[in-house]
C-alpha cells in the first residue's frame, strides 16, 4: 500500500500489566493519504481482517472497543479519540456524531 505521510499526530508511550508481568508500548500514530494499493496486515495472528472507513464510522467502533471493557481497547479508544481531537474532530459519546 502507498500512503503519503502528512503529519505526526501523537506519541503515547504506555505500560502493560498482567500478572505474567509488563510491557513498555510505545505507539506513534501519522496523518496519512491514502494513495494506492491493498491494506496487507502482516500480523494475521492478531489481526483477522483490516479496511478502510470513514471517520463518521469511528463512534460506532469506538463505542464496541469501550463496551469490551479490557486494558487493550480502552487504550485503542484513548489513542483514537486523541488523534482525532489532535485533528479537529470530536467523538461526544456512541450516540453523537462525529463534530468537526
Amino acid at each position: 500500500m502507498q500512503i503519503d505521510l502528512e503529519k505526526y499526530l501523537l506519541r503515547v508511550r504506555a505500560q502493560f500489566v498482567a500478572d505474567s508481568g509488563a510491557i513498555n508500548w510505545t505507539t506513534h500514530v501519522f496523518l496519512a493519504r491514502y494513495l494506492s494499493g491493498d491494506i496487507n496486515p502482516l500480523d494475521t495472528h492478531e489481526i483477522r481482517e483490516a479496511r478502510f472507513i470513514s471517520h463518521y464510522e469511528l463512534p460506532i467502533f469506538d463505542d464496541i472497543l469501550r463496551k469490551i471493557n479490557t486494558g487493550g481497547f480502552r487504550y485503542r479508544s484513548f489513542i483514537t479519540r486523541s488523534a482525532l481531537e489532535l485533528m479537529g474532530i470530536a467523538i461526544n459519546g456512541p450516540e453523537d456524531k462525529i463534530k468537526k
